[in-house]
């Protein structure tokens, strides 16, 4: 039986690419590999969905110039950042089309709800989600950072900054309870004082009976969990209502969709995000390809191209056992992709660090340091 066995970058790089092949979401080809990718590909959670997909496509497309046969086929399934449409979504990549591996999802209650799926089918699941509810496991991968550790960073930073009393806005969901529920518990740690919380449901678009709430408590700053359209609107509605708290929000608003939507709005806003060191090439490809601006390793887009590059690879080297891929997966050491290098945590999680960011002219500046 033959394993497999990562090494140095300078060797994997001699290594000949792969032959794979891209895949439509009809049906599946005739292949020992199949794989199910399930995201938001519809409604507010779209950019996400839309995005990875993307960059799965490209590293397909690369992969295939190289050999013309086809090794491995993509299935892509819309959850519409469901739970329920993520359930019935794996049911249909596992007992009909037989996957082997699920890339995604996106949404954290959606991968809330597949876990104890993946686990007990043995399915490998590498979600994009980032909610401290979700446990990664034998079978459970996540290509992000827990978002507790942003959380945490920003209530210490806001502490630090001299802002006694928070307020916090956030959308009730998996997402945004563990996200609050980090940034509360440190912030108390640290003697600061939370003056209320409010929630509100992911498919609200105002918010001014919350944010009214929690001006009247005449708080030093108002951190607010969400995704981009509902943040855009937060931010929006605290300048209408002259509310002059500092703003502090999470990395899911970090895009070029919110940046548009809000204007100068956000002006002073700061966020937690990992640093984003995709190549300039992936960059300018992007743009070329799809004449849009880049949408950050946020999006998922350059994370979900290595990714697929990385399995390719391992199938090549695993044309007779495929059991391991998690372990394969989780022992990974790749030091040169185009989204600066992909590693997993020994918790089975992206190993990168979150840094902090301040909206300056209508665009984020790390502020770190």
């Amino acid at each position: 039986m033959k394993k497999f066995i990562f090494i140095s970058i300078a060797l994997i790089f001699n290594l000949p690419f792969i032959n794979l092949s891209s895949f439509n979401s009809l049906a599946f080809a005739e292949s020992p590999l199949r794989v199910g990718v399930i995201l938001p590909l519809t409604g507010d959670a779209a950019f996400w969905g839309d995005n990875t997909k993307k960059g799965i496509e490209l590293a397909l497309r690369d992969l295939k110039e190289k050999e013309s046969n086809t090794l491995l086929s993509v299935r892509y399934l819309d959850d519409q950042c469901s739970p329920k449409e993520a359930v019935s979504a794996f049911r249909n990549l596992v007992d009909i089309d037989h996957v082997s591996i699920i890339f995604g999802p996106a949404c954290s209650s959606s991968t809330a709800a597949l876990v104890p799926l993946a686990e007990r089918e043995k399915v490998l699941i590498v979600a994009f989600s980032e909610s401290d509810q979700i446990k990664t496991g034998p079978y459970v991968l996540r290509l992000w950072v827990p978002n507790g550790a942003q959380g945490r960073l920003l209530a210490r930073y806001a502490y630090k900054q001299g802002l006694q009393k928070i307020s916090i806005l956030s959308v009730q969901n998996a997402f945004g309870a563990a996200l609050s529920k980090a940034f509360k518990e440190e912030f108390i740690k640290l003697g600061g004082k939370i003056m209320g919380h409010n929630e509100y449901l992911l498919d609200s678009y105002s918010f001014r009976s919350e944010l009214s709430k929690l001006k009247a408590s005449k708080p030093d700053g108002i951190f607010f969990a969400s995704y981009i359209a509902d943040g855009s609107a937060i931010v929006r509605e605290i300048k209408q209502l002259g509310i002059s708290a500092k703003l502090l929000g999470p990395s899911t608003i970090n895009s070029p969709e919110f940046y548009s939507a809000v204007g100068n709005a956000a002006e002073g806003l700061v966020f937690a995000d990992l640093a984003d060191v995709t190549s300039e090439e992936f960059r300018a490809r992007w743009s070329k390809e799809f004449g849009a601006v880049y949408p950050g390793i946020q999006s998922g887009a350059p994370l979900f191209y290595d990714l697929t590059t990385i399995l390719g690879r391992i199938y090549r080297e695993n044309l007779q056992d495929l059991s391991n891929v998690q372990e394969q997966l989780r022992r990974l050491n790749y030091s040169s992709g185009v989204s600066g290098g992909l590693q997993f945590t020994k918790s089975g999680d992206l190993d990168r660090q979150h840094l902090l960011f301040e909206i300056k002219g209508g665009r984020p500046k790390e502020i770190s340091k």
